[in-house]
């Protein structure tokens, strides 16, 4: 499945790079509405791009502050969802481990 609009693929983006937010951070720094990051967002969950929890799965907590209303969800980006990006990690640790492979041999592994 790709991201169903350029907006959904802006919300990934964030979670991405900004590791887990709420709906409110994202629409702060996306410029956009908390309510349209909101329907992006439960697009993404159904489709498993998302997770969302009550607490950050890493990362600094959001801050115990007592409040009106339910408590803001976190949503963070599946490995999923990753998957729709290119991340060229994978193909840097390749690039390291042969060059130590090719300059300090099995030793240097």
């Amino acid at each position: 499945m790709k991201f169903t609009s350029q907006a959904a693929t802006r919300v990934a983006q964030c979670l991405l790079d900004g590791g887990p937010q709420t709906a409110v951070a994202m629409a702060a720094a996306l410029g956009m509405t908390a309510t349209a990051v909101r329907k992006h967002l439960d697009a993404l969950e159904a489709a498993e791009m998302v997770m969302s929890h009550d607490r950050a799965p890493y990362g600094p907590m959001l801050a115990d502050v007592k409040r009106r209303g339910r408590p803001a969800r976190v949503f963070a980006i599946t490995s999923k969802g990753r998957e729709f990006f290119e991340q060229p990690y994978d193909e840097v640790a390749l690039q390291a481990v042969r060059f130590i492979e090719q300059h300090l041999g099995d030793a240097g592994l």
